[in-house]
């Protein structure tokens, strides 16, 4: 593609597990972005984050969801395990010199993870002129957490405590484009009930039509 002139600033790549240096290298002259799904390439799969090899080649980390039928496609998840997976390789690189880890220099920080799930994010699907940062002119969307639970108390550092423990449960107020969609843990506007019953009738309908039964504890 980068030969023919068909690589460009216009192209996104997901999942990269087995993207070798040099195509990374070229991803990242042509202005394109790419994308890890660490959880869910570990839970099919796929292969291992590739996101230190595409840092070294200049490209900046997105952490994506997929295949949600298999995981929680929670972005703190995948952002937490895509961090640790990079730092493990880090680690791992520098043991295979004879070294031990004395320094965190060349890890991912956890503020590139967060960045991952945000502005780096908004970058790959070409809508960082609109949303991923909280900038004049984007639209207002914003994340409140209860830093007074038990796994993010007390706040240190907020980038790191955010990256090492928070979790959808933390999460108390959402607003999309300055309306509030969740306050107080709660989801405003939304029946969970009938989301509930139209789940249940949906996972029964393909188990019957597929002839399987993974339900455990049986019903």
């Amino acid at each position: 593609m980068a030969q023919d002139g068909l690589l460009g600033p216009d192209m996104s790549f997901v999942h990269c597990c087995d993207t070798s240096d040099n195509e990374f290298r070229l991803v990242a002259d042509a202005g394109a972005t790419a994308m890890s799904c660490p959880v869910v390439d570990a839970a099919v799969g796929f292969g291992v984050s590739p996101t230190p090899r595409m840092r070294a080649q200049g490209l900046k980390p997105c952490f994506a969801a997929d295949a949600v039928s298999a995981t929680s496609g929670d972005l703190f998840e995948e952002a937490r395990f895509g961090l640790l997976l990079d730092r493990d390789a880090t680690a791992r690189a520098v043991f295979a010199r004879g070294e031990s880890v004395d320094t965190h220099e060349g890890r991912m920080t956890a503020r590139q993870a967060l960045e991952a799930v945000t502005s780096a994010a908004a970058r790959s699907c070409w809508l960082d002129a609109e949303i991923g940062s909280l900038t004049p002119g984007k639209q207002a969307d914003v994340i409140l957490l209860q830093t007074r639970d038990l796994n993010l108390w007390p706040v240190s550092n907020l980038e790191s405590a955010v990256m090492a423990g928070a979790h959808g449960g933390n999460v108390d107020t959402v607003l999309v484009a300055g309306e509030v969609v969740k306050r107080d843990g709660r989801l405003v506007g939304v029946d969970l009930d009938a989301i509930r019953r139209d789940l249940v009738e949906a996972r029964d309908r393909l188990y019957e039509a597929g002839d399987f039964n993974d339900i455990q504890p049986a019903e």
